[in-house]
C-alpha cells in the first residue's frame, strides 16, 4: 500500500521510503533573519524601463479568472476581478492596446471555457500532461501547494500520512496530476475551493490538498473554525497564462511583454503588491486579534484572581495554543519567502562574514554553470568559487580582483556590467549588511542583460538608419530645384526649411536664417508681413489651401508661384505647425496665358479663334473622353497627320509605349488626388513610327457644354537634340582636355620620344572621342608624300606603322593639308578634303 507523507517546514526535502511512502523533512535556518530578506527583496528591485505602443483600435481578449485564487486572482466585495495576475494583464494592455476582459468563474468551468474556446487565456499551473493540450507563456510567478485537515480529527498519524483517508481536490486542479499514482486514499471532488473547506469543516473528509496561497487566503475570509493547515509550500511548479494551441502569436506576445515588465520594473511593483505581502498575513492579523483578545482575558484574570489556579491555567494553556498558531503562520511566511527567493529570475547570492557561501538560488548556479548543487555548495569559500569560474569571463583576473575590492570597500554597486567569453553580458548589484551578532556580510544580484543589450545596440541601429533616412529624404527634398520648401512651428519660428528656401531669403529679404529664426522678423515690409501672418494663421486653425502670387516687375518679366499651406500634427492630431510648398510656377502661368488668349479669342469669334490657333506654332489639340475632337494643322504636321486623320483617333494612341506607362502613373495619381503639374514632356509616335519630343500643357475645359481638354503641344525635339549636342561637345572637351593633360605629363614627351609619345597620344584619343581609328602622319622633306608614324586601331588594339600617302594619288587632299591651317570635316565621307582617305 503506497502513501503520502508531509511535514511542516521551510526548506522540504522528499524522500519515498520501501514502503511507498513519501517523507519530507525541513531547514529553519533562515527564519529568524525574516525581517532581513524583507528589506533584501525591496533593493533588488533595479530594472530598466520600457513603452508601449499605443494603438488607434484596441483588439479584445477574454480572460477567465479563478474567482477563487486569491491572492492571484479573485473577486472584491464590489464583484471587480483583480489580483496578481489582473494587474499583470492590465499593464500589458495599457503597453500594447489591447483590452483584456476578465470572466469571474469556477476553476472547473474556466477550464472548460478555453477548451470551447469561450475565452482566449486563463492563468494555469504549467504541468507535462496540460501543455499536450493548451499552449503555455513564459511563467510569471509559482504556486505551492498545502494540505489542510479538520482541527478535530484526532487520528493520531494524520498530519503525516492520507492512507485511507477522505482527501478532497477541486476538480482540474493540478494536486489530481501530481497524486495521480497514488490511489491509497479516497479521492472526492468538489467544484470550488469553498466547498472543500465547507466539507473539512464539516467533517464530511478529513484533508484538502489545494494552491497553500489561495487557501489560506479563503480560510482566513471564510473563517472555518474547524480548519487548520498542517503541510505548505509543497511541489512548487510554475504559473503561467495558457491559451489554445491555435492562438500562438498571444502567447509569443505575453512573453515579450512579460520580459519588457521585468525589464521595467513594473513587475517587481506588482509581485511587491500582491505577492511578497503572504496572503497569510491577514490570517496573523486574526490571531493578532485573538492575542488581544487573550491578553483582555488575562487583565480579567488579574481581575479575578481568586477564582483559582485552575481557571489561571486553562487561560495560559489556550493563550499557548493561540501563540503556537501564531508561530505556525510567521513560518508559513518564512516558507512562503523562501519559495519566492528560489524562484527569483535573477542569480542570488549570501556571503557570511566569513565569505561562505550562506545561501544561493539555483538561477546564479545555471547563470554561472556550477555543477554542484545548492545544498552542496552552501558552506563552500566563495573566492574559491569565484576562481572556479573566472574562465567565464573575458578579463577573469579582473572579475577576481573586483570582487575583493568591492567587498573590502563594502560600498555598494549598482548595475555593473561584466562581459563574458560567450558574448553574453551580465549585471551585477552588490550591498553589506551588518547582521548583529555575525559582522558584516555580503548580498550579490546577478542578471542577465544580453537580451536588453541586444535590443540597445538594435536600438542605435535603428537609430543610425532613422538618421540615414532622415538625411536621405533631406536630399530628395533639396532635389527638386523648382519647389521650395518650409515649415514653422507655432510660434512663427523655422522647425526646418530647404537650401532653395534659405536662398531665396537671403536675396528677397537680404538675411540667412536658421532653425529657430522668427519669420515675422525677416519680413521687413509690413503689408508683405501682414499677409504672410495672414495664411500661416489659417493654416494654424485646420486650413488647408493654395495661394498663387506674382514676384518681379510687372513690365518685365513676372516669376509665378503656388504656395500651398497644411497644418503640421503630432500623433494625437493636435496642430504645432505648419508646412509650405512653394512651387515655381511660371511655365504654367505663361502656357495658361496663352491658353486665355486662345479661349478668349474663342469666345469672341469662332474665325477669329481659328485664325489664331491655325497659325500658332505650337500645336493645339481638344480631346473628349480620351478622343480628339479638334487639332490645328500645325499638331497635325507636329506627327506628319492631315487633320481629319487626326480626328476621332484616341489621344493616348499618339504616346510612345515608354510615354504611355508615364501617362497612365499621371492618372492613377491625379485619381489618388496628388497634386500634378499642367504641364510635362513626352514622346509621340509620328506617323512614321518615328518618335518625337514634346512639351504638353493642357487645362480641363468646358467645350459644347461638356468637359474637355485642352492641349498646346510644342515640337522639343530640336532643342533637345541641341541639349544633347552640348552635352556630348562637353564630354568630348572634357576626354580632350584630360588627354592633353596626360600628354603634357607624359615622359616620352619630356625624353624626346616622338613614337613612344606618338603611340601613347593615339590610344588616349580614340578612348577620349570614342572613335575607332586614331592616326598621326607627318609630310616627308619635299612634301610630297605622307608618312604614318602611328595608326591606332581601337577594335584590334593593333598599331600600324610606315605607310605612305603619294600626293599625285590625293591631290585635293594634300592641297587642302598645305593650303589650310587645320581640315575640320564634319563629315569625312563626303568632305572633299577628306573623301579620299575613306
Amino acid at each position: 500500500m503506497r502513501s503520502v507523507c508531509f511535514a511542516d517546514g521551510v526548506k522540504f526535502y522528499f524522500i519515498k521510503n520501501q514502503q511507498g511512502h513519501l517523507n519530507f523533512s525541513c531547514d529553519w535556518r533562515w527564519l529568524g533573519h525574516l525581517s532581513y530578506f524583507l528589506v533584501l527583496f525591496t533593493a533588488l528591485t533595479l530594472f530598466s524601463s520600457s513603452a508601449g505602443q499605443t494603438q488607434s483600435q484596441k483588439q479584445v481578449f477574454k480572460v477567465a479568472i479563478d474567482s477563487e485564487f486569491a491572492p492571484y486572482e479573485f473577486v472584491d466585495p464590489a464583484g471587480n476581478a483583480i489580483g496578481f495576475t489582473v494587474s499583470l494583464l492590465d499593464e500589458i494592455g495599457h503597453a500594447t492596446g489591447f483590452l483584456f476582459q476578465f470572466k469571474p468563474m469556477a476553476w472547473p468551468d474556466a477550464v472548460k471555457a478555453l477548451e470551447n474556446g469561450e475565452v482566449d487565456l486563463v492563468n494555469m499551473i504549467h504541468s507535462p500532461l496540460r501543455a499536450e493540450q493548451f499552449l503555455f507563456s513564459q511563467p510569471h510567478t509559482s504556486v505551492a501547494q498545502a494540505i489542510f485537515k479538520n482541527s478535530t480529527f484526532s487520528d493520531s498519524d494524520q498530519s503525516e500520512n492520507l492512507e485511507g483517508h477522505r482527501v478532497a481536490f477541486q476538480e482540474n486542479d493540478i494536486s489530481l496530476e501530481i497524486l495521480a499514482n497514488n490511489s491509497d486514499f479516497e479521492s472526492i471532488l468538489v467544484n470550488s475551493k469553498k466547498e472543500g473547506f465547507s466539507k473539512l469543516n464539516s467533517g464530511e473528509v478529513d484533508f484538502f490538498f489545494v494552491a497553500e496561497q489561495p487557501g489560506i487566503w479563503l480560510l482566513d475570509k471564510e473563517r472555518f473554525e474547524d480548519v487548520q493547515i498542517i503541510s505548505w509550500g509543497l511541489f512548487p511548479q510554475n504559473y503561467c497564462f495558457a491559451a489554445r494551441p491555435d492562438n500562438a502569436e498571444l502567447i509569443a506576445l505575453l512573453n515579450n511583454e512579460l520580459q519588457t515588465l521585468k525589464d521595467s520594473g513594473k513587475y517587481d511593483k506588482l509581485v511587491n503588491q500582491w505577492l511578497k505581502v503572504n496572503p497569510g498575513d491577514s490570517g496573523l492579523k486574526r490571531h493578532v486579534r485573538e492575542i488581544l483578545g487573550i491578553a483582555l482575558g488575562l487583565a480579567l484574570v488579574a481581575f479575578a484572581l481568586g477564582m483559582g489556579n485552575l481557571l489561571l491555567r486553562k487561560r495560559v494553556e489556550g493563550r499557548t495554543r493561540d501563540l503556537i498558531e501564531a508561530n505556525n503562520l510567521i513560518k508559513l511566511q518564512a516558507s512562503s519567502l523562501l519559495n519566492l527567493i528560489a524562484h527569483f529570475p535573477d542569480g542570488i547570492l549570501h556571503e557570511n562574514a566569513d565569505r561562505k557561501i550562506y545561501q544561493v538560488n539555483q538561477r546564479l548556479i545555471d547563470l554561472f554553470s556550477i555543477s554542484l548543487p545548492i545544498e552542496k555548495l552552501v558552506g563552500e569559500d566563495c573566492r574559491q568559487v569565484a576562481q572556479q569560474v573566472k574562465t567565464l569571463f573575458e578579463d577573469g583576473d579582473r572579475f577576481v580582483e573586483r570582487i575583493e575590492e568591492i567587498v573590502t570597500t563594502g560600498q555598494a554597486v549598482s548595475n555593473e556590467e561584466l562581459q563574458l567569453v560567450d558574448g553574453r553580458t551580465f549585471e551585477r548589484d552588490y550591498v553589506s549588511i551588518q547582521v548583529l551578532g555575525r559582522g558584516m556580510e555580503h548580498l550579490w544580484h546577478y542578471r542577465d542583460i544580453t537580451l536588453r543589450k541586444r535590443t540597445e545596440i538594435q536600438l542605435e541601429e535603428s537609430s543610425q538608419l532613422f538618421e540615414n533616412r532622415t538625411l536621405q529624404k533631406r536630399a530628395i527634398l533639396e532635389s527638386p530645384q523648382r519647389i521650395i520648401i518650409f515649415a514653422l512651428d507655432k510660434n512663427y519660428c523655422y522647425m526646418d526649411f530647404t537650401q532653395q528656401h534659405k536662398d531665396m531669403m537671403k536675396a528677397i529679404w537680404g538675411v540667412d536664417i536658421e532653425l529657430g529664426s522668427n519669420i515675422l522678423d525677416c519680413i521687413t515690409d509690413e503689408g508683405d508681413r501682414a499677409k504672410a501672418k495672414q495664411n500661416f494663421d489659417r493654416a494654424f486653425n485646420g486650413e488647408r489651401f493654395i495661394v498663387s502670387e506674382a514676384v518681379g516687375d510687372e513690365e518685365l518679366n513676372r516669376t509665378y508661384y503656388e504656395n500651398w499651406y497644411s497644418p503640421v500634427t503630432d500623433v494625437n492630431e493636435q496642430i504645432i505647425g505648419v508646412s509650405i510648398y512653394v512651387i515655381d510656377i511660371s511655365d504654367r502661368m505663361r502656357a495658361e496665358a496663352q491658353r486665355e488668349e486662345a479661349l478668349s479669342a474663342l469666345q469672341k469669334s469662332e474665325e477669329k479663334y481659328r485664325l489664331i490657333v491655325e497659325n500658332a506654332h505650337d500645336g493645339i489639340e481638344i480631346s473628349q473622353n480620351e478622343y480628339i475632337i479638334f487639332t490645328n494643322i500645325q499638331f497635325a504636321n507636329i506627327l506628319g497627320y492631315t487633320v481629319d486623320e487626326l480626328k476621332n483617333t484616341k489621344f493616348s494612341q499618339l504616346f510612345s509605349p515608354a510615354a504611355l506607362v508615364e501617362l497612365e502613373e499621371r492618372g492613377k495619381a491625379r485619381k489618388a488626388g496628388i497634386p500634378l503639374p499642367n504641364s510635362y514632356e513626352t514622346t509621340f509616335l509620328k506617323k512614321d513610327g518615328s518618335s518625337i519630343v514634346v512639351e504638353v500643357n493642357y487645362e480641363i475645359i468646358e467645350y459644347n457644354g461638356r468637359p474637355a481638354t485642352f492641349a498646346i503641344i510644342r515640337d522639343i525635339s530640336e532643342r533637345k537634340l541641341a541639349e544633347e549636342a552640348r552635352r556630348r561637345q562637353l564630354l568630348r572637351r572634357e576626354r580632350t582636355g584630360a588627354v592633353l593633360s596626360n600628354i603634357s605629363v607624359n615622359p616620352n614627351l619630356i625624353s624626346g620620344a616622338v613614337a613612344e609619345l606618338v603611340h601613347d597620344l593615339n590610344v588616349a584619343a580614340t578612348e577620349a572621342l570614342g572613335v575607332e581609328r586614331v592616326g598621326v602622319w607627318l609630310f616627308e622633306d619635299d612634301t610630297s608624300k605622307l608618312k604614318c608614324i602611328d595608326t591606332y586601331l581601337a577594335g584590334s588594339a593593333e598599331h600600324i606603322q610606315g605607310d605612305y600617302l603619294h600626293e599625285h594619288e590625293f591631290q585635293a587632299e594634300f592641297a587642302a593639308l598645305k593650303n589650310e591651317k587645320y581640315v575640320d570635316a564634319n563629315d569625312p565621307h563626303t568632305d572633299p578634303r577628306t573623301a579620299g582617305y575613306i
